[in-house]
């Protein structure tokens, strides 16, 4: 990464700066020297010389200040100019001190490390660096591609160094999606100067692998089928495609969950297509550049029905198949052709002629005059591919070799040999050459011969005479692969590793490209999955595919099925063999969800349904569910110094209920709603008398309602009711009792003695009419009921 230094040379700075002062004073003179007449006659001093040596740049000076107005100002420059020079020296980032001819080093801002990520989320970084022995204050604009992208200030302390992130505009991410080069230049500003550092990115992307089929030529009638995958060989889904024809976009689809796309261009026409994959940043968070495969799409041309051997005296006809399609002209009419061109090149002698044939023909003639090896070409303009094939003409009868193409090691090989004039021939020199270069003749008998291949590779069959054309065919000879599994595969579980060895069928051991699930795999493996797909492929062998399965399980497991709010649920997870798995709970009520890596799971749900899932990479996913039900409120209220004390708690844990709403319907229909404290409780003061209705409410509860009386009456005044009633009823009981006694004594005309007091007590309770009737009257009390008895 190059650095940009940022600086200025001191003396050229210093120069400038004060030549540019020194014109500010010039011009400041002038005009105070015009404005100022009172002030030169007041001094009266002549500085023609010192004008002359200030200003003798100025030829045209005509104006002779006296010192006086020279000198006021100089001090009236020194007062305007001086705080601002010393001001904009501080502050400029140019300059150490304000002494212009000490000025011994230079001041450098420096841009280093510009870096940009590759993720989804695509942003620049740069860093800047103050070599400077005090702040620096600067400002900087950043272009992409010569358009501003970012313009900022910054400010750094004394040998500071400081990261700046840039978040790079939608427009600008998707330039960058196309994988090429693009220009990123800086413009720092320091004390007016401006400095340039320049540097040229490129988003270095994973690419996209695109495989369309049919391979090789497109035809018009084709059915085009786009696989896309990763950089890993893994398919992509939800590919975005786009399809451009001649520079015009005639479709554009994603790819399905298998990754594929099928396209046909019968309905758009030859030409050439442009497929281009567009997914950037959707797989895995990795950014991914576009792909694009261009391809031309013709009409199918095929020569059909051409024998590979053909005789001088035989006839030899050929077949074209071909697409049916509208070609246009340039300028939108239909192009008739009618003919298609058939050429005839010997390579022998490297002639050839060339045949033109109707298009509405099927059929064409072939004519060969002498033998020899020929290629016919069928083309029919630029709208169709060309087809070519191979035939040899002979002068004398051919030698035919009917044999198996594809065989094993070992087995027996059979052939037979006939010609077009013989049935049967014997005694053939019949030849067959081994891969390793030996060469051996086996017996025939009525055209029979057979042999047995000991190695894998090509064998090329030969048989020829006298009086027939030497024919060569080939076969090729496959070697057995055999695959081992140590140890036993039968008691594999996920976790273990295991050892691929390979053999072939001499006992031989192989090295060959073993495949685990699509897999490039080693010697020695891991097993990661419950179903492995293993092949094993080399040159000269038939492939090995065999799968196994390992034990390796998941079960969930949850302390109740049911719940009652309140209570904990635990959810566990067995594995086989044990491991940490992925547990994931769902509420399938509100959607929220709990997701942990370990073997359990400890919680408080509230009231709905769950949906649980264990998952790990290859081990069987486990998923159960479970019920959570409201629980009730139990409800305490209790009557404390005229306040009603209600206490609310869960039946489930007999644990306070926090935040419940507790509703109060006064007799006369008012109503009062409370909130419970940490505590679970809730009071108020209730100033009727009557029915009073309650009803409690809480999420993940069974709503309470209940009801009570309650007579509002002061306790105080009770008690103080009673004691003045006791008091009045202990009067008029010792009255009553007193009066009764004093009558007693007047009518028996005794003294209060102890007879008396006999007598007062066995009659004390016996009060007649007449005495009632007195007690009444002598206490006014005339309107009684019993006045009235006589």
């Amino acid at each position: 990464m190059n650095n940009l230094n940022l600086w200025l040379p001191d003396s050229k700075v210093k120069n400038n700066l004060t030549s540019l002062l020194l014109g500010y004073f010039k011009n400041f003179v002038f005009k105070i020297t015009s404005l100022c007449p009172d002030i030169l006659k007041f001094f009266d001093l002549k500085i023609s010389s010192f004008h002359s040596h200030i200003f003798k740049s100025y030829a045209d000076f005509k104006i002779v200040p006296n010192a006086g107005c020279l000198i006021f100002a100089f001090v009236l420059f020194a007062f305007v100019f001086a705080p601002m020079f010393l001001t904009n020296v501080s502050a400029d980032v140019i300059f150490e001190n304000t002494e212009f001819s000490k000025i011994s080093e230079r001041s450098e801002v420096i841009v280093e490390n510009v870096n940009l990520n590759h993720t989804k989320d695509i942003s620049l970084s740069a860093d800047f660096k103050n070599n400077e022995s005090k702040i620096t204050a600067f400002s900087y604009n950043v272009l992409f591609d010569e358009r501003e992208i970012l313009s900022e200030k910054l400010e750094l302390e004394k040998n500071e160094t400081k990261r700046v992130n840039f978040m790079l505009p939608v427009e600008t991410k998707n330039s960058l999606y196309d994988c090429k080069k693009h220009n990123l230049t800086f413009f720092i500003w320091v004390g007016g100067q401006k400095k340039t550092y320049s540097k040229e990115i490129i988003m270095q992307g994973r690419t996209f692998g695109i495989e369309i089929s049919p391979y090789g030529k497109k035809c018009f009638s084709d059915i085009l089928e786009m696989l896309v995958k990763d950089d890993e060989g893994n398919i992509v889904k939800n590919a975005g495609i786009i399809i451009v024809k001649d520079g015009a976009e005639v479709k554009r689809e994603n790819t399905n969950m298998d990754g594929t796309l099928k396209f046909s261009p019968s309905g758009y026409g030859v030409g050439e297509y442009t497929i281009t994959v567009k997914q950037h940043d959707k797989i895995s968070d990795k950014f991914y550049c576009d792909k694009t495969i261009k391809f031309p799409v013709k009409g199918r041309m095929e020569i059909m029905h051409l024998p590979q051997y053909a005789k001088i005296s035989d006839k030899v006809e050929i077949f074209i198949r071909m697409d049916e399609i509208q070609i246009t002209s340039g300028r939108g009419g239909k192009k008739v052709m009618e003919f298609y061109n058939v050429e005839i090149f010997n390579k022998d002698t490297n002639q050839s002629n060339i045949f033109s044939f109707s298009s509405k023909e099927l059929v064409f003639p072939l004519n060969f005059t002498s033998p020899g090896h020929y290629t016919i070409t069928a083309s029919r303009g630029d709208e169709y591919w060309t087809d070519s094939k191979d035939i040899e003409i002979v002068d004398k009868p051919f030698l035919n070799i009917d044999i198996q193409k594809n065989v094993k090691v070992g087995d027996v090989v059979t052939g037979k040999i006939f010609a077009d004039d013989i049935i049967n021939i014997d005694s053939l020199d019949v030849k067959v050459a081994y891969p390793d270069g030996s060469i051996t003749m086996p017996a025939t008998k009525e055209g029979k011969f057979s042999f047995t291949p000991p190695m894998s590779g090509d064998y090329e069959i030969s048989v020829e005479d006298a009086e027939h054309k030497k024919n060569t065919v080939k076969i090729f000879a496959l070697d057995e692969m055999f695959l081992e599994i140590l140890p036993d595969e039968k008691n594999l579980k996920v976790g273990d590793t295991v050892r691929f060895r390979i053999k072939d069928s001499k006992n031989t051991t192989l090295n060959a490209e073993i495949y685990v699930n699509n897999e490039r795999a080693d010697t020695y493996y891991k097993i990661e999955n419950l179903m492995n797909n293993i092949s094993v492929k080399k040159d000269h062998f038939i492939p090995v595919n065999m799968e196994i399965t390992v034990s390796g399980n998941n079960k969930i497991n949850m302390d109740k099925n049911v719940l009652t709010y309140g209570e904990i649920q635990t959810i566990y997870a067995t594995t086989e063999p044990e491991t940490e798995i992925h547990i994931k709970i769902i509420n399938k009520n509100n959607g929220e969800k709990i997701e942990k890596s370990g073997n359990f799971v400890e919680f408080m749900p509230s009231v709905g349904e769950y949906f649980a899932e264990g998952s790990k990479k290859g081990y069987l996913t486990a998923n159960g569910t479970f019920t959570v039900m409201p629980a009730e409120i139990n409800i305490t209220i209790d009557y404390v110094e005229g306040e009603i004390i209600v206490k609310i708690f869960s039946k489930a844990n007999n644990i306070p209920v926090q935040n419940a709403k507790f509703n109060v319907l006064f007799p006369g229909k008012k109503n009062l709603t409370l909130l419970t404290n940490e505590k679970g409780e809730t009071k108020f003061k209730p100033d009727e008398w009557g029915n009073y209705v309650f009803t409690a409410e809480k999420e993940n509860f069974i709503p309470f309602t209940s009801s009570k009386d309650i007579h509002t009456v002061d306790p105080v005044a009770i008690t103080s009711i009673f004691i003045i009633v006791l008091i009045a009823a202990f009067f008029v009981y010792k009255y009553v009792a007193y009066r009764r006694f004093i009558k007693k004594g007047v009518k028996s005309g005794q003294p209060t003695g102890e007879t008396g007091k006999i007598n007062g007590k066995k009659e004390r309770n016996i009060i007649s009419t007449d005495d009632l009737k007195e007690e009444i009257n002598i206490a006014e009390i005339d309107e009684s009921p019993l006045s009235k008895i006589g």
